[in-house]
């Protein structure tokens, strides 16, 4: 299945102060989403993306087939290391839910969760159907200090963009993701991709990209990446974009 792809940018628990904080008391990885409802939500065995974040400037224009990677901005993580950027994670789209004529809320999360549920899998953070509830501000990075008002801001979001996906991880970090520098993204892109531009990246090179990745990681993780790459690059070879 070809698909476009795009590099999503989010903000994991290892930035702020307040983040780290939960990460030691909560016992919970550093490069998860820092928000009240996780966006990306990477902790599922399928993660999933939804608007939440960037209204409709992402999720809205996603489809099956489609590739996601997902990285955090340029921060020092342990405060002793270097800056860097983190390669968090490579998603394929692997279902999606739309929102028919902007009037698909609440079923597309709705529909959704069924899905989670019928693989008998908990509800992603971001999927936003009653009797869920955001994480308590002491595991998240404390972005905003009313966790009510977070909370329905995220809903408004959710009501007027109700897209929703789960994804297949071919890539998945949130321990000790590899380090990303900023000159590489320019040497790989030309320009940092802006996730709120959605015209899709060159297939060459983000297999580049997974070119690299692909050295970072270990071997029993390899094998994913370098198919995904030789897909990519057949769909640009052959104009199936």
């Amino acid at each position: 299945m070809g698909g476009a792809c795009y590099i999503n940018e989010f903000r994991p628990l290892a930035e702020t102060p307040h983040g780290r904080d939960a990460i030691e008391h909560g016992k919970l990885p550093p490069f998860i989403d820092a928000s009240c409802r996780r966006e990306p939500d990477l902790e599922s065995q399928h993660p999933s993306i939804s608007a939440l974040c960037r209204g409709a400037h992402f999720a809205p224009h996603l489809h099956e087939g489609d590739v996601v990677a997902c990285m955090t901005k340029d921060f020092a993580y342990p405060a002793t290391t270097p800056s860097a950027r983190r390669l968090v994670a490579a998603l394929r789209i692997h279902k999606t839910w739309q929102p028919v004529d902007g009037k698909g809320w609440p079923k597309a999360h709705q529909e959704a969760a069924e899905w989670y549920r019928q693989q008998g899998l908990l509800l992603p953070g971001n999927c936003m159907v009653r009797g869920t509830k955001p994480l308590p501000l002491e595991f998240t990075d404390r972005n905003r200090a009313n966790l009510r008002d977070w909370e329905a801001h995220y809903w408004q979001v959710a009501r007027a963009h109700g897209a929703f996906h789960a994804c297949e991880p071919i890539f998945l970090d949130v321990i000790d993701p590899p380090r990303l520098q900023t000159r590489q993204l320019h040497e790989w892109f030309g320009e940092i991709p802006n996730p709120r531009e959605m015209s899709p990246l060159d297939p060459a090179a983000f297999s580049k990209m997974l070119e690299w990745l692909a050295v970072q990681t270990a071997d029993s993780a390899r094998q994913p990446l370098v198919a995904l790459k030789k897909s990519l690059l057949h769909q640009t070879f052959t104009g199936e974009l």
